[in-house]
């Protein structure tokens, strides 16, 4: 079961934040309380309130010499408001240990798979409210049967 946590800010703006099965160690012993605080200090660093929402996934890097925190932001525009179940732009911070990575970057395929079904959902809904009220649908398999539902 590739992600096994869902974190929801409801702050502004709101986002939600995926937390991926794939090098989970990186975060230490209590992966899921460390995805949370990082996701948190990673916002407070780059400026996420010029988004209208914001998504992300996160996954880590863990070998005897290397242990990254990676977390994938994903900045959807103000252009969304002119017409809400348009095509928006989206912004994307690669984020490693805290550090913007301005490398080369490779979404896996379970994100592009999570980032599509996110986006049909987005044109089903009405409105920011309905979109994040309203659970997505999945495939079986990519959540985890026990996704922990938490507030930033």
């Amino acid at each position: 079961m590739p992600f096994v946590a869902l974190f929801n800010r409801n702050g502004t703006p709101p986002g939600r934040f995926y937390l991926h099965d794939h090098g989970l160690e990186a975060f230490g012993d209590n992966p899921i309380e460390n995805a949370k605080e990082y996701t948190r200090k990673t916002l407070k660093s780059f400026e996420p309130e010029k988004f209208y929402y914001l998504l992300g996934v996160l996954h880590g890097r863990k070998t005897r010499t290397l242990n990254e925190r990676i977390i994938e932001l994903y900045g959807y525009s103000n252009t969304i408001l002119k017409e809400w179940r348009g095509n928006p732009d989206v912004d994307l911070l690669n984020v490693v240990n805290g550090r913007r990575n301005r490398g080369f970057y490779r979404p896996c395929g379970d994100t592009l798979i999570l980032l599509g079904r996110e986006e049909e959902h987005r044109r089903k809904s009405r409105s920011l409210s309905e979109y994040f009220g309203l659970g997505v649908t999945f495939p079986r398999g990519l959540l985890a049967r026990q996704v922990f539902y938490e507030g930033l």
